[in-house]
Protein backbone atom coordinates (compact mmCIF):
# COMPACT_ATOMS: atom_id res chain seq x y z
CA UNK A 1 0.00 0.00 0.00
CA UNK A 2 1.42 3.35 -1.08
CA UNK A 3 2.06 6.04 1.47
CA UNK A 4 -0.56 8.75 1.64
CA UNK A 5 0.11 12.46 1.70
CA UNK A 6 -1.61 12.61 5.07
CA UNK A 7 0.82 10.06 6.57
CA UNK A 8 3.82 11.97 5.29
CA UNK A 9 2.43 15.25 6.63
CA UNK A 10 1.85 13.64 10.03
CA UNK A 11 5.43 12.35 10.03
CA UNK A 12 6.73 15.80 9.16
CA UNK A 13 4.67 17.31 11.99
CA UNK A 14 6.16 14.85 14.50
CA UNK A 15 9.66 15.91 13.44
CA UNK A 16 8.82 19.62 13.59
CA UNK A 17 7.35 19.18 17.07
CA UNK A 18 10.56 17.34 18.12
CA UNK A 19 8.58 14.20 18.98
CA UNK A 20 11.44 12.12 17.69
CA UNK A 21 10.59 8.82 19.41
CA UNK A 22 7.06 8.99 17.99
CA UNK A 23 8.51 9.79 14.55
CA UNK A 24 10.72 6.68 14.71
CA UNK A 25 7.71 4.49 15.59
CA UNK A 26 5.65 6.05 12.78
CA UNK A 27 8.43 5.65 10.21
CA UNK A 28 8.94 2.00 11.14
CA UNK A 29 5.24 1.36 10.77
CA UNK A 30 5.26 2.84 7.28
CA UNK A 31 8.39 0.84 6.37
CA UNK A 32 6.59 -2.40 7.20
CA UNK A 33 4.25 -1.56 4.31
CA UNK A 34 6.80 0.23 2.10
CA UNK A 35 10.28 -1.13 2.70
CA UNK A 36 11.84 0.60 -0.30
CA UNK A 37 11.26 4.28 0.57
CA UNK A 38 14.61 5.99 1.29
CA UNK A 39 12.82 9.07 2.65
CA UNK A 40 11.53 7.04 5.61
CA UNK A 41 14.98 5.72 6.48
CA UNK A 42 16.35 9.24 6.24
CA UNK A 43 13.69 10.64 8.58
CA UNK A 44 14.24 7.77 11.00
CA UNK A 45 18.01 8.39 10.93
CA UNK A 46 17.57 12.09 11.71
CA UNK A 47 15.24 11.26 14.61
CA UNK A 48 17.72 8.70 15.95
CA UNK A 49 20.53 11.27 15.85
CA UNK A 50 18.35 13.65 17.83
CA UNK A 51 17.68 11.00 20.48
CA UNK A 52 21.34 10.07 20.98
CA UNK A 53 21.47 6.89 18.90
CA UNK A 54 24.20 7.64 16.33
CA UNK A 55 24.99 4.02 15.47
CA UNK A 56 21.34 3.21 14.72
CA UNK A 57 21.07 6.47 12.76
CA UNK A 58 24.10 5.54 10.68
CA UNK A 59 22.53 2.20 9.75
CA UNK A 60 19.32 3.98 8.72
CA UNK A 61 21.21 6.45 6.55
CA UNK A 62 23.20 3.60 4.99
CA UNK A 63 19.95 1.86 4.00
CA UNK A 64 18.65 5.06 2.43
CA UNK A 65 21.93 5.72 0.64
CA UNK A 66 22.02 2.18 -0.79
CA UNK A 67 18.55 2.71 -2.24
CA UNK A 68 19.22 6.22 -3.56
CA UNK A 69 22.95 7.07 -3.95
CA UNK A 70 22.03 10.37 -5.61
CA UNK A 71 19.80 11.51 -2.73
CA UNK A 72 21.88 14.53 -1.66
CA UNK A 73 20.37 15.00 1.79
CA UNK A 74 20.93 11.36 2.64
CA UNK A 75 24.57 11.57 1.55
CA UNK A 76 25.15 14.58 3.80
CA UNK A 77 23.40 12.93 6.74
CA UNK A 78 25.30 9.67 6.32
CA UNK A 79 28.63 11.46 6.15
CA UNK A 80 27.82 13.55 9.24
CA UNK A 81 26.80 10.42 11.16
CA UNK A 82 29.94 8.52 10.17
CA UNK A 83 32.17 11.45 11.10
CA UNK A 84 30.27 11.93 14.36
CA UNK A 85 30.90 8.31 15.34
CA UNK A 86 34.59 8.45 14.44
CA UNK A 87 34.29 6.32 11.31
CA UNK A 88 36.22 8.79 9.20
CA UNK A 89 37.61 6.32 6.67
CA UNK A 90 34.09 5.12 5.88
CA UNK A 91 32.84 8.70 5.59
CA UNK A 92 35.25 9.48 2.77
CA UNK A 93 33.90 6.81 0.40
CA UNK A 94 30.30 8.08 -0.05
CA UNK A 95 31.57 11.65 -0.38
CA UNK A 96 34.03 10.78 -3.14
CA UNK A 97 31.42 8.62 -4.87
CA UNK A 98 28.94 11.49 -4.84
CA UNK A 99 31.63 13.92 -6.04
CA UNK A 100 32.15 11.79 -9.14
CA UNK A 101 28.57 12.61 -10.13
CA UNK A 102 28.57 16.16 -8.74
CA UNK A 103 32.22 17.30 -8.82
CA UNK A 104 31.48 20.91 -7.95
CA UNK A 105 29.02 20.37 -5.12
CA UNK A 106 30.21 22.80 -2.36
CA UNK A 107 28.46 20.91 0.44
CA UNK A 108 30.07 17.63 -0.56
CA UNK A 109 33.47 19.32 -0.80
CA UNK A 110 32.95 20.80 2.66
CA UNK A 111 32.07 17.33 4.00
CA UNK A 112 35.23 15.98 2.39
CA UNK A 113 37.21 18.71 4.14
CA UNK A 114 35.62 17.69 7.47
CA UNK A 115 36.62 14.06 6.96
CA UNK A 116 40.16 15.03 6.03
CA UNK A 117 40.41 17.29 9.10
CA UNK A 118 39.63 14.31 11.31
CA UNK A 119 42.41 12.42 9.57
CA UNK A 120 44.70 15.42 10.25
CA UNK A 121 45.40 15.62 6.51
CA UNK A 122 45.56 19.41 6.65
CA UNK A 123 46.83 20.20 3.13
CA UNK A 124 44.16 18.02 1.50
CA UNK A 125 41.48 19.40 3.82
CA UNK A 126 42.47 22.97 2.99
CA UNK A 127 42.38 22.22 -0.75
CA UNK A 128 38.91 20.65 -0.47
CA UNK A 129 37.63 23.71 1.41
CA UNK A 130 39.16 26.03 -1.21
CA UNK A 131 37.51 24.03 -4.00
CA UNK A 132 34.16 24.39 -2.19
CA UNK A 133 34.64 28.16 -2.15
CA UNK A 134 35.57 28.18 -5.84
CA UNK A 135 32.44 26.20 -6.64
CA UNK A 136 30.29 28.62 -4.67
CA UNK A 137 32.21 31.73 -3.51
CA UNK A 138 29.41 32.82 -1.20
CA UNK A 139 29.04 29.44 0.53
CA UNK A 140 29.30 30.39 4.24
CA UNK A 141 29.93 26.88 5.55
CA UNK A 142 32.86 26.41 3.17
CA UNK A 143 34.42 29.70 4.29
CA UNK A 144 34.02 28.79 7.95
CA UNK A 145 35.54 25.37 7.28
CA UNK A 146 38.53 26.90 5.49
CA UNK A 147 39.05 29.41 8.31
CA UNK A 148 38.89 26.62 10.88
CA UNK A 149 41.53 24.66 8.97
CA UNK A 150 43.73 27.74 8.69
CA UNK A 151 43.37 28.32 12.43
CA UNK A 152 44.47 24.75 13.22
CA UNK A 153 47.56 25.28 11.08
CA UNK A 154 48.44 28.50 12.90
CA UNK A 155 47.44 30.73 9.96
CA UNK A 156 45.46 33.06 12.19
CA UNK A 157 45.69 36.22 10.10
CA UNK A 158 44.61 34.32 6.97
CA UNK A 159 41.73 32.75 8.88
CA UNK A 160 40.44 36.16 9.98
CA UNK A 161 40.64 37.38 6.37
CA UNK A 162 38.66 34.34 5.21
CA UNK A 163 35.94 35.10 7.77
CA UNK A 164 35.78 38.85 7.05
CA UNK A 165 32.87 38.69 4.53
CA UNK A 166 30.70 36.70 6.99
CA UNK A 167 29.78 39.38 9.50
CA UNK A 168 26.17 38.16 9.52
CA UNK A 169 26.94 34.45 10.07
CA UNK A 170 26.89 33.29 13.69
CA UNK A 171 29.27 30.36 13.20
CA UNK A 172 31.81 32.65 11.52
CA UNK A 173 31.67 35.05 14.47
CA UNK A 174 32.24 32.14 16.84
CA UNK A 175 35.38 31.02 15.02
CA UNK A 176 36.54 34.64 14.81
CA UNK A 177 36.07 35.01 18.57
CA UNK A 178 38.06 31.85 19.26
CA UNK A 179 40.92 33.07 17.07
CA UNK A 180 40.98 36.50 18.71
CA UNK A 181 40.97 34.89 22.16
CA UNK A 182 43.93 32.73 21.12
CA UNK A 183 45.73 35.89 19.97
CA UNK A 184 45.32 37.42 23.42
CA UNK A 185 42.63 39.96 22.46
CA UNK A 186 39.84 39.26 24.97
CA UNK A 187 37.94 42.48 24.23
CA UNK A 188 37.76 41.83 20.49
CA UNK A 189 36.96 38.17 21.12
CA UNK A 190 34.12 39.15 23.44
CA UNK A 191 32.70 41.46 20.76
CA UNK A 192 32.76 38.60 18.23
CA UNK A 193 30.99 36.24 20.62
CA UNK A 194 28.39 38.93 21.35
CA UNK A 195 27.86 39.35 17.60
CA UNK A 196 27.30 35.60 17.27
CA UNK A 197 24.78 35.74 20.11
CA UNK A 198 22.95 38.65 18.48
CA UNK A 199 22.65 36.60 15.29
CA UNK A 200 21.56 33.47 17.15
CA UNK A 201 20.36 34.12 20.74
CA UNK A 202 20.22 30.37 21.45
CA UNK A 203 23.86 29.74 20.47
CA UNK A 204 25.38 28.03 23.50
CA UNK A 205 28.94 28.20 22.16
CA UNK A 206 28.70 32.00 22.07
CA UNK A 207 27.90 32.07 25.80
CA UNK A 208 30.78 29.67 26.45
CA UNK A 209 33.11 31.96 24.51
CA UNK A 210 31.96 35.04 26.42
CA UNK A 211 32.48 33.27 29.75
CA UNK A 212 36.02 32.25 28.72
CA UNK A 213 37.13 35.87 28.18
CA UNK A 214 34.99 37.71 30.76
CA UNK A 215 35.03 38.31 34.48
CA UNK A 216 31.39 39.05 35.35
CA UNK A 217 30.56 41.90 37.73
CA UNK A 218 27.48 41.59 40.02
CA UNK A 219 25.55 44.14 37.95
CA UNK A 220 26.49 42.70 34.53
CA UNK A 221 23.28 42.84 32.43
CA UNK A 222 24.31 39.65 30.67
CA UNK A 223 23.57 37.67 33.84
CA UNK A 224 19.81 38.15 33.44
CA UNK A 225 20.03 37.28 29.74
CA UNK A 226 22.01 34.17 30.59
CA UNK A 227 19.48 33.09 33.24
CA UNK A 228 16.62 33.57 30.77
CA UNK A 229 18.47 31.56 28.12
CA UNK A 230 19.09 28.75 30.61
CA UNK A 231 15.44 28.73 31.72
CA UNK A 232 14.34 28.33 28.09
CA UNK A 233 16.90 25.61 27.28
CA UNK A 234 16.59 21.85 27.57
CA UNK A 235 18.75 18.78 27.14
CA UNK A 236 22.41 19.25 26.21
CA UNK A 237 22.06 23.02 25.81
CA UNK A 238 20.76 23.30 29.37
CA UNK A 239 23.66 21.28 30.75
CA UNK A 240 26.27 23.38 28.94
CA UNK A 241 24.62 26.65 29.95
CA UNK A 242 24.57 25.51 33.58
CA UNK A 243 28.38 25.45 33.55
CA UNK A 244 28.47 28.92 31.97
CA UNK A 245 26.07 30.46 34.49
CA UNK A 246 27.92 28.83 37.39
CA UNK A 247 31.14 30.50 36.30
CA UNK A 248 29.42 33.84 35.79
CA UNK A 249 27.82 33.69 39.24
CA UNK A 250 31.14 32.73 40.85
CA UNK A 251 32.73 35.79 39.23
CA UNK A 252 29.92 38.02 40.49
CA UNK A 253 30.01 36.67 44.05
CA UNK A 254 26.65 34.85 44.01
CA UNK A 255 28.25 31.77 45.57
CA UNK A 256 25.11 30.18 47.01
CA UNK A 257 23.82 29.15 43.57
CA UNK A 258 27.09 27.99 42.04
CA UNK A 259 27.27 24.41 43.27
CA UNK A 260 23.57 23.76 42.74
CA UNK A 261 24.16 24.43 39.05
CA UNK A 262 27.40 22.45 38.93
CA UNK A 263 26.01 19.42 40.78
CA UNK A 264 23.03 19.24 38.43
CA UNK A 265 25.19 19.55 35.31
CA UNK A 266 27.80 17.07 36.54
CA UNK A 267 25.09 14.54 37.39
CA UNK A 268 24.19 14.55 33.70
CA UNK A 269 27.84 14.17 32.69
CA UNK A 270 28.33 11.22 35.08
CA UNK A 271 25.47 9.39 33.38
CA UNK A 272 27.08 9.98 29.99
CA UNK A 273 30.69 9.15 30.95
CA UNK A 274 32.14 5.66 31.31
CA UNK A 275 32.63 4.57 34.91
CA UNK A 276 36.01 5.52 36.36
CA UNK A 277 37.89 2.70 38.11
CA UNK A 278 40.27 3.72 40.91
CA UNK A 279 41.69 0.18 41.06
CA UNK A 280 42.29 -0.01 37.33
CA UNK A 281 44.11 3.30 37.38
CA UNK A 282 46.30 2.08 40.26
CA UNK A 283 47.23 -1.07 38.30
CA UNK A 284 48.02 0.98 35.20
CA UNK A 285 50.36 3.26 37.15
CA UNK A 286 52.10 0.22 38.65
CA UNK A 287 52.74 -1.18 35.17
CA UNK A 288 54.05 2.18 33.92
CA UNK A 289 56.48 2.48 36.83
CA UNK A 290 57.78 -1.04 36.22
CA UNK A 291 58.13 -0.51 32.48
CA UNK A 292 60.18 2.70 32.82
CA UNK A 293 62.57 1.96 35.62
CA UNK A 294 65.88 3.89 35.67
CA UNK A 295 67.88 0.95 34.30
CA UNK A 296 65.51 0.45 31.36
CA UNK A 297 65.50 4.19 30.58
CA UNK A 298 69.31 4.40 30.80
CA UNK A 299 69.73 1.37 28.52
CA UNK A 300 67.53 2.78 25.75
CA UNK A 301 68.21 6.51 26.07
CA UNK A 302 71.41 6.23 24.05
CA UNK A 303 69.21 5.69 21.00
CA UNK A 304 67.13 8.79 21.75
CA UNK A 305 67.66 12.33 20.48
CA UNK A 306 70.43 13.87 22.55
CA UNK A 307 70.83 16.91 20.28
CA UNK A 308 67.56 18.55 21.33
CA UNK A 309 66.19 19.73 24.67
CA UNK A 310 62.40 19.71 24.32
CA UNK A 311 60.17 21.11 27.04
CA UNK A 312 57.19 19.11 28.33
CA UNK A 313 54.52 20.32 30.73
CA UNK A 314 52.93 17.96 33.24
CA UNK A 315 50.42 18.17 36.08
CA UNK A 316 46.69 18.17 36.58
CA UNK A 317 44.73 19.60 33.64
CA UNK A 318 42.97 22.92 34.12
CA UNK A 319 43.62 26.63 34.35
CA UNK A 320 46.99 26.37 36.10
CA UNK A 321 48.50 24.19 33.37
CA UNK A 322 46.92 26.31 30.64
CA UNK A 323 48.35 29.51 32.15
CA UNK A 324 51.91 28.20 32.37
CA UNK A 325 51.59 26.73 28.87
CA UNK A 326 50.57 30.15 27.53
CA UNK A 327 53.59 31.79 29.12
CA UNK A 328 56.01 29.16 27.81
CA UNK A 329 54.56 29.24 24.30
CA UNK A 330 55.04 33.03 24.20
CA UNK A 331 58.81 32.73 24.54
CA UNK A 332 60.39 33.32 21.11
CA UNK A 333 62.79 30.38 21.55
CA UNK A 334 60.06 27.86 22.43
CA UNK A 335 58.12 26.52 19.47
CA UNK A 336 55.19 24.11 19.61
CA UNK A 337 55.96 20.61 18.42
CA UNK A 338 54.22 19.39 15.27
CA UNK A 339 52.70 16.52 17.25
CA UNK A 340 51.47 17.80 20.65
CA UNK A 341 49.90 15.02 22.66
CA UNK A 342 51.75 12.27 20.80
CA UNK A 343 53.57 10.98 23.89
CA UNK A 344 50.50 9.53 25.70
CA UNK A 345 49.53 7.64 22.54
CA UNK A 346 53.03 6.17 22.26
CA UNK A 347 52.96 5.32 25.95
CA UNK A 348 49.70 3.43 25.68
CA UNK A 349 51.04 1.50 22.68
CA UNK A 350 54.12 0.47 24.65
CA UNK A 351 52.00 -0.47 27.65
CA UNK A 352 49.90 -2.74 25.44
CA UNK A 353 52.95 -4.36 23.79
CA UNK A 354 56.15 -3.67 25.81
CA UNK A 355 58.36 -5.61 23.40
CA UNK A 356 57.95 -2.92 20.74
CA UNK A 357 60.22 -0.61 22.75
CA UNK A 358 63.51 -1.66 21.19
CA UNK A 359 66.54 0.57 20.49
CA UNK A 360 65.41 0.87 16.86
CA UNK A 361 61.92 1.88 17.98
CA UNK A 362 63.34 4.57 20.29
CA UNK A 363 65.54 5.96 17.52
CA UNK A 364 62.68 6.03 15.02
CA UNK A 365 60.10 7.57 17.34
CA UNK A 366 62.37 10.23 18.81
CA UNK A 367 63.56 11.14 15.32
CA UNK A 368 59.99 11.49 14.06
CA UNK A 369 58.86 13.61 17.01
CA UNK A 370 61.82 15.99 16.68
CA UNK A 371 62.05 15.95 12.90
CA UNK A 372 64.05 18.96 11.68
CA UNK A 373 64.69 20.24 15.21
CA UNK A 374 67.95 21.48 16.61
CA UNK A 375 68.97 22.78 20.02
CA UNK A 376 67.22 26.11 19.48
CA UNK A 377 64.35 26.69 19.44
CA UNK A 378 63.06 24.37 22.12
CA UNK A 379 60.23 22.05 21.09
CA UNK A 380 57.27 22.38 23.42
CA UNK A 381 54.50 19.91 24.26
CA UNK A 382 51.98 21.39 26.75
CA UNK A 383 49.94 18.20 27.31
CA UNK A 384 49.41 17.67 31.08
CA UNK A 385 48.76 13.95 30.48
CA UNK A 386 52.49 13.65 29.74
CA UNK A 387 52.79 13.20 33.51
CA UNK A 388 52.16 9.47 33.13
CA UNK A 389 55.00 9.15 30.67
CA UNK A 390 58.01 10.98 32.10
CA UNK A 391 60.00 7.75 31.82
CA UNK A 392 59.16 7.47 28.13
CA UNK A 393 59.95 11.15 27.53
CA UNK A 394 63.43 10.75 29.05
CA UNK A 395 63.98 7.58 27.03
CA UNK A 396 63.23 9.39 23.79
CA UNK A 397 64.82 12.72 24.81
CA UNK A 398 67.45 12.30 27.55
CA UNK A 399 67.98 16.08 27.79
CA UNK A 400 64.30 16.96 28.00
CA UNK A 401 63.12 19.38 30.67
CA UNK A 402 59.79 18.62 32.34
CA UNK A 403 57.88 21.54 33.88
CA UNK A 404 55.67 20.34 36.72
CA UNK A 405 52.81 22.77 37.36
CA UNK A 406 51.45 22.63 40.91
CA UNK A 407 48.53 24.31 42.64
CA UNK A 408 46.53 23.93 45.85
CA UNK A 409 44.57 20.70 45.21
CA UNK A 410 41.33 22.29 46.46
CA UNK A 411 41.64 25.05 43.86
CA UNK A 412 42.38 22.47 41.19
CA UNK A 413 39.34 20.41 42.18
CA UNK A 414 37.06 23.44 42.02
CA UNK A 415 38.52 24.48 38.67
CA UNK A 416 37.98 21.02 37.15
CA UNK A 417 34.52 20.44 38.63
CA UNK A 418 33.41 23.82 37.27
CA UNK A 419 34.51 22.96 33.72
CA UNK A 420 32.55 20.93 31.20
CA UNK A 421 35.35 18.41 30.71
CA UNK A 422 34.93 15.78 27.97
CA UNK A 423 34.29 12.24 29.16
CA UNK A 424 37.20 11.08 27.03
CA UNK A 425 39.92 11.36 28.26
CA UNK A 426 38.56 12.71 31.59
CA UNK A 427 36.01 10.17 32.93
CA UNK A 428 37.13 11.06 36.47
CA UNK A 429 36.45 14.82 36.18
CA UNK A 430 32.70 14.72 36.94
CA UNK A 431 32.77 13.64 40.59
CA UNK A 432 34.71 15.26 43.44
CA UNK A 433 35.77 11.94 44.94
CA UNK A 434 36.99 10.68 41.56
CA UNK A 435 38.96 13.91 41.08
CA UNK A 436 40.57 13.31 44.48
CA UNK A 437 41.51 9.74 43.60
CA UNK A 438 43.03 10.75 40.26
CA UNK A 439 44.85 13.73 41.82
CA UNK A 440 46.35 11.67 44.65
CA UNK A 441 47.55 8.89 42.37
CA UNK A 442 49.02 11.36 39.88
CA UNK A 443 50.86 13.22 42.67
CA UNK A 444 52.38 9.94 43.84
CA UNK A 445 53.46 9.04 40.30
CA UNK A 446 55.09 12.43 39.72
CA UNK A 447 56.93 12.15 43.05
CA UNK A 448 58.19 8.76 41.83
CA UNK A 449 59.48 10.27 38.57
CA UNK A 450 61.12 13.18 40.39
CA UNK A 451 62.94 10.79 42.72
CA UNK A 452 64.16 8.72 39.76
CA UNK A 453 65.13 11.60 37.46
CA UNK A 454 65.60 14.69 39.68
CA UNK A 455 67.65 16.71 37.18
CA UNK A 456 64.93 16.63 34.53
CA UNK A 457 62.24 18.46 36.51
CA UNK A 458 61.38 22.13 37.02
CA UNK A 459 58.51 23.05 39.36
CA UNK A 460 56.23 26.04 38.79
CA UNK A 461 53.67 26.85 41.49
CA UNK A 462 50.58 28.55 40.07
CA UNK A 463 49.83 30.66 43.15
CA UNK A 464 53.36 32.09 43.16
CA UNK A 465 53.16 32.79 39.45
CA UNK A 466 49.94 34.75 39.84
CA UNK A 467 51.11 36.63 42.94
CA UNK A 468 54.46 37.79 41.53
CA UNK A 469 54.86 36.74 37.89
CA UNK A 470 58.11 38.41 36.83
CA UNK A 471 60.55 36.62 39.19
CA UNK A 472 58.72 33.33 38.75
CA UNK A 473 58.86 33.52 34.95
CA UNK A 474 62.49 34.61 35.08
CA UNK A 475 63.35 31.59 37.23
CA UNK A 476 61.36 29.30 34.94
CA UNK A 477 63.09 30.57 31.79
CA UNK A 478 66.54 30.31 33.37
CA UNK A 479 65.85 26.76 34.56
CA UNK A 480 65.17 25.89 30.92
CA UNK A 481 68.41 27.51 29.80
CA UNK A 482 66.70 30.54 28.28
CA UNK A 483 66.83 34.27 28.81
CA UNK A 484 63.61 35.76 30.28
CA UNK A 485 61.35 37.45 27.75
CA UNK A 486 58.59 40.03 28.42
CA UNK A 487 56.24 38.18 26.08
CA UNK A 488 55.88 35.52 28.78
CA UNK A 489 54.44 38.04 31.24
CA UNK A 490 52.14 39.54 28.62
CA UNK A 491 50.74 36.06 27.90
CA UNK A 492 49.43 35.85 31.47
CA UNK A 493 47.00 38.72 30.82
CA UNK A 494 43.82 36.65 30.55
CA UNK A 495 40.89 35.78 32.87
CA UNK A 496 42.10 33.64 35.73
CA UNK A 497 40.81 30.48 37.33
CA UNK A 498 37.29 29.74 38.47
CA UNK A 499 36.47 31.54 41.71
CA UNK A 500 38.22 31.18 45.07
CA UNK A 501 38.14 27.73 46.61
CA UNK A 502 37.95 29.15 50.15
CA UNK A 503 34.48 30.51 49.33
CA UNK A 504 33.35 26.98 48.43
CA UNK A 505 35.13 24.95 51.11
CA UNK A 506 31.92 23.35 52.43
CA UNK A 507 30.89 22.21 48.95
CA UNK A 508 34.39 20.80 48.41
CA UNK A 509 34.15 18.64 51.55
CA UNK A 510 33.76 15.35 49.59
CA UNK A 511 37.03 16.09 47.77
CA UNK A 512 38.86 17.07 50.97
CA UNK A 513 37.72 13.89 52.78
CA UNK A 514 38.65 11.72 49.80
CA UNK A 515 42.15 13.22 49.65
CA UNK A 516 42.62 12.36 53.33
CA UNK A 517 41.59 8.75 52.62
CA UNK A 518 44.25 8.71 49.90
CA UNK A 519 46.90 9.77 52.46
CA UNK A 520 46.93 13.30 51.01
CA UNK A 521 45.43 15.37 53.86
CA UNK A 522 44.99 19.06 53.03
Amino acid sequence: MALTESELNDLQSLMQDERFDDAIVAARGMLRRNADVPLLYNVMGVAMMQTGRPDDATRAFQRAHAMAPDYTEVTHNLVAALIGTGRVAEAEAPIRAALRDRPGDPSLLRNLASALVLKADWPAAQEAAKQAMIAEPGHPAARVMLASIQREQGQLTEALETLAPLADVAEAQLVRGEILAAQGEPGAARAAFEAALALDPAEVAAWEGIAAVTTFAPDDPRLDRLRATLDAASGEARTRLSFVLARALADSGADAQVFALLDTAQAVRRQQAPAYSHAQRRKEIGRIRTLFGPEQVAALAAQGRTDVQPVFLIGMPGTAAETVARALAAHPQIHATDAPGAIPGLGRAVLAAPRVMTPDWVAARSGALASGASEAPRLFDPTPANADWAGLILTLFPKARIVHVTRDPRATALDLYAQDMPAEPFPWAHDLEDIASYHAQLDALIEHWQAQFPDAFVTCRYEDLRADPDPQLRALAEALGLAPDPAMTEALDAPGAFGDWTRHEDALAPFIRAMARQDRPL
